[in-house]
């Protein structure tokens, strides 16, 4: 039964990180195909490289699931929204293309001191609130 949940918990996250990414791609089309050539090999690696830079600059909060939520679907599905916002951004694709992950680690560096303040498990969604939870009870508290 546990590794039936495990393989739930796997494919969960592959459909939300496919559909994020493929949103990123559709949502950013235009520019994938101006900056990027529009090749698949360039997108992946420009993912490949935000999430390695990510991951540098965040140090022990990367993977420890038990104590952290940075490696959850819901951060990760941010973390992808963010990239697309950087990726509007000229002087973010420049400096990934002659520095790599290093780019994204440098950008990412200044959430490092807040990271394991902030995506600590305990009291996670109280401090994020989900978007439907979120305007659910606006809705209660504005009588």
């Amino acid at each position: 039964m546990l590794a039936t949940r495990v393989r739930q918990k796997e494919g969960t996250f592959y459909f939300v990180s496919y559909r994020v990414r493929h949103k990123l791609v559709h949502s950013q089309g235009r520019l994938i195909k101006s900056r990027l050539g529009g090749k698949p090999d360039k997108m992946y690696a420009l993912v490949r490289d935000d999430l390695a830079g990510v991951r540098q600059s965040m140090g022990e909060v990367w993977g420890q699931n038990e104590k952290f939520m940075f490696t959850k679907d819901v951060t990760l599905k941010a973390l992808v929204r963010v990239l697309g916002d950087l990726m509007k951004q000229k002087k973010s694709l420049d400096h990934w293309a002659s520095l790599g992950t290093e780019a994204f680690k440098t950008t990412t560096q200044v959430w490092a001191g807040e990271a394991a303040q902030k995506f600590r498990a305990e009291g996670f969604y109280e401090r994020f609130p989900p978007k439907a939870r979120s305007s659910a009870s606006g809705a209660f508290t504005s009588s």
